[in-house]
C-alpha cells in the first residue's frame, strides 16, 4: 500500500470501503469541542487503519504516518466539507495529504444500446 485514498461522491469510502454517506458526513457533529471540524465516523475508520499501518511499520500509535493520503472528490464537493475531511485526516495522524479531482466527461457516460 503506497497511498491511501478517501473517495468522496454520494458516499465516503476509505481504501474503496464504504464508511458513510457524504450527506451524513456533512451533518455529523464533532465529538471533540477542541476540534469542531472532526467527523467522528471517518476519524474512527482512519485511526483504525492508521494504527494497523503503524503496527506493520513498527511505529508507535502516537507517531504520524508518512504515507500519502489522497482526498478524491468531484468538482461539486463543498469547500467546507473538504476542510473537515482534511482536518479529520490530520487528527488521525496523516500529514501528507493530496487533493485529487475526478473529472467526469460526456465521453465517460455509459452508452445505451
Amino acid at each position: 500500500l503506497s497511498q491511501l485514498t478517501i473517495g468522496i461522491g454520494a458516499d465516503v469510502t476509505v481504501a474503496n470501503r464504504y464508511v458513510m454517506h457524504t450527506a451524513d458526513a456533512a451533518a455529523a457533529a464533532s465529538d471533540d469541542p477542541a476540534q469542531p471540524l472532526k467527523i467522528p465516523a471517518l476519524y474512527a475508520e482512519l485511526r483504525q487503519l492508521g494504527d494497523s499501518l503503524r503496527g506493520a511499520r513498527g511505529l508507535s500509535k502516537s507517531q504520524d504516518l508518512d504515507m500519502p493520503l489522497a482526498i478524491q472528490g468531484d468538482k461539486t464537493m463543498r469547500f467546507d466539507l473538504l476542510s473537515r475531511f482534511m482536518q479529520t485526516a490530520r487528527l488521525a495522524g496523516f500529514r501528507r495529504i493530496a487533493l485529487q479531482v475526478q473529472r467526469v466527461s460526456a465521453a465517460s457516460t455509459p452508452a445505451t444500446e
